[in-house]
């Protein structure tokens, strides 16, 4: 094939009609409007069905057709609002007890009460034995409930109280161990200026005779036994300058953290273990502190 033939077939396909973009959108806006004419008919008719579908469940219920009534709703998901699957499972209830099913009416009662706690039964249309079975069933529900929240209640107190008193054992242990610290370190403290105040006072009698000495030469003009007993004089001195005051910078502290540690045995005393947040409730979490 040569190429002005290839230009020439290539020439011919650009002579076709192309569609026209706005052909195309008014085809899409025709698709859509169909599809929602078809859709709405559909979405109307469910919410008729359903609207139907109640009321043949409520004129079964009404003339007694309880065989029927449990045919229909048992199949039935509760998908309404809850009020109308509440007033569904009433209707059910009525229709079990009716039949001799004691046990599916309880269920399906409870289940009414668990839908809306204000579930009622239509008296007007039920013997005296199903609504005293209904009312005594929702009676025992309540009162089951009651006893289990209460007990649910009890259980956390209990836990709280558990917590309480760890907590409050956790702070006494706390403060012993600071204690025991504060009454180390006073006891070294002390001890240490005993010490230092011993090593002054040995410093001081040692250094008697040397001064004794250093009088001496001073009055003879023995300048050479002068100088040589200044300088262990003056270093005498110093030492015991330098102890007794590490020795009484250690009584301070001694004595600082013995007041501590008797501190901290009176705030063991007082230890406040209790619930923090509003209105003491536990949730908030628990506040340990001292009164002290």
């Amino acid at each position: 094939m040569t190429y002005r033939s290839t230009k020439k077939r290539l020439s011919g396909y650009a002579s076709l009609p192309l569609p026209h973009p706005a052909g195309t959108g008014r085809l899409g806006l025709q698709l859509v409007f169909s599809m929602s004419c078809l859709l709405f008919p559909l979405i109307s008719a469910t919410g008729a069905t359903d609207s139907l579908t109640l009321a043949a469940i409520r004129k079964h219920f009404e003339w007694g057709e309880y065989a029927d009534l449990i045919t229909k709703t048992e199949p039935l998901s509760l998908s309404f609002t809850a009020r109308e699957d509440a007033v569904l499972c009433v209707y059910l209830g009525v229709a079990y007890f009716a039949s001799g099913r004691v046990e599916d009416a309880r269920v399906s009662f409870i289940r009414a009460y668990d839908l809306d706690d204000g579930a009622a039964i239509d008296s007007y249309y039920v013997s005296s034995e199903i609504i005293e079975f209904f009312h005594a069933t929702l009676n025992q529900e309540k009162e089951r409930r009651e006893a289990q929240a209460e007990n649910d209640s009890l259980i956390r107190v209990r836990v709280m109280e558990q917590k309480l008193s760890q907590a409050r054992l956790a702070l006494q242990e706390n403060l012993a161990a600071q204690r025991r610290m504060y009454v180390g370190i006073g006891t070294l403290s002390l001890t240490a200026s005993v010490l230092f105040a011993g090593f002054t006072a040995y410093e001081y009698v040692v250094s008697e005779p040397a001064y004794d000495d250093f009088l001496l030469a001073a009055e003879n003009g023995d300048l050479a036994s002068y100088r040589v007993l200044k300088q262990e004089l003056d270093r005498s001195n110093i030492m015991q300058l330098v102890a007794g005051s590490v020795s009484a910078v250690c009584v301070v502290s001694g004595a600082y953290f013995i007041f501590r540690s008797r501190a901290v045995t009176r705030r063991m005393k007082t230890v406040v273990v209790s619930y923090k947040g509003a209105n003491g409730n536990p949730a908030y979490g628990i506040s340990v502190h001292t009164s002290f």
